[in-house]
């Protein structure tokens, strides 16, 4: 069995784990209290207070007497943060392979982990990401979130496939600026280099009536070549791309509810067939029973 076999999402800030028959009372007790609502909502809180208190240091200067209380309080929410760990793992019976089972585990331990250690302190950088690494658990309180990370994973191939094929096609048409605007605009196709930077800012309609100025001054091929990438790049790839992530989406939430409406349906329909069939069934051995019991007429 695989460490990694739980999902992403656990609908549980926490993620305690269920209660089972035979488990010591020490355990039960974790579980009671991690899985409890006020308990999730107090880490919740905490972690909304971590975010407040990182969006506040920023305005203010170092060494201050409010700059120095939130620093105070970012060391006890450390020590929060590592007590609520080490009851979770109190929940999952003190038990390493049931711990790191879920992924979520693992975050939260590397990152109480990393701002225990001494040198953090010192890098002020680092420290700012670790803290703001927190505000990631909030993820796991988000509906559907685990949705939306299947969807992202099932997008991952189609799109690799399309981004293949866009930056082929990209590629062809910078040769063909090159060898058309080489000459007339050696800004924008001086090399492929240059012509695919410049097809790559017209694909995102950065400053392309500029470009399409330019070169249309430039040569009266100009034109019909921008306008050209223009409607493939916002028409054709963007409704391409958006196609492949909401057909990802939608096959991530059939593949949540376990059975598709089209499945839901014939599943029905086979239903009705067979009652249909036993109701027939049911009036044929009725009527055959009724003619057999009926008295012989003199």
């Amino acid at each position: 069995m695989p460490i990694f076999q739980a999902s992403l999402w656990t609908g549980s800030i926490t993620s305690a784990p269920p209660l089972r028959d035979g488990q010591p009372a020490w355990q039960r007790k974790a579980i009671k209290l991690v899985g409890s609502i006020w308990f999730e909502g107090l880490v919740i809180a905490v972690i909304v207070l971590n975010s407040v208190a990182i969006g506040v240091q920023t305005y203010l200067e170092t060494g201050t007497r409010l700059s120095r209380t939130i620093e105070v309080f970012d060391v006890v929410l450390v020590v929060f943060f590592a007590v609520e760990l080490l009851l979770r793992f109190v929940a999952h019976g003190l038990s390493v392979r049931a711990f790191v089972r879920n992924p979520w585990n693992v975050f939260d331990f590397i990152v109480v982990l990393v701002a225990w250690l001494p040198w953090i302190n010192s890098a002020w950088t680092v420290l700012r990401v670790v803290r703001l690494l927190r505000v990631v658990r909030l993820l796991r309180v988000m509906p559907d979130i685990s949705v939306l990370m299947e969807g992202i994973r099932r997008a991952l191939g189609p799109a690799f496939s399309l981004g293949s094929i866009i930056a082929l096609g990209t590629y062809i048409y910078a040769v063909v600026g090159y060898v058309a605007f080489a000459d007339v605009a050696p800004e924008y196709f001086g090399n492929i280099g240059e012509g695919m930077l410049t097809l790559f800012e017209l694909l995102t309609l950065e400053g392309w009536n500029d470009t399409l100025s330019d070169l249309r001054a430039a040569s009266p091929w100009g034109l019909i070549y921008t306008i050209a990438f223009v409607l493939f790049g916002t028409y054709v790839v963007v409704n391409f791309v958006v196609g492949v992530i909401v057909t990802s989406l939608e096959d991530a939430y059939e593949a949540k509810r376990g059975v598709s409406e089209d499945d839901m349906m014939v599943v029905l329909q086979r239903l009705e067939d067979k009652i249909d069939r036993l109701e027939r069934e049911r009036d044929t051995a009725i009527a055959d029973v009724t003619s057999t019991e009926e008295p012989a007429t003199p």
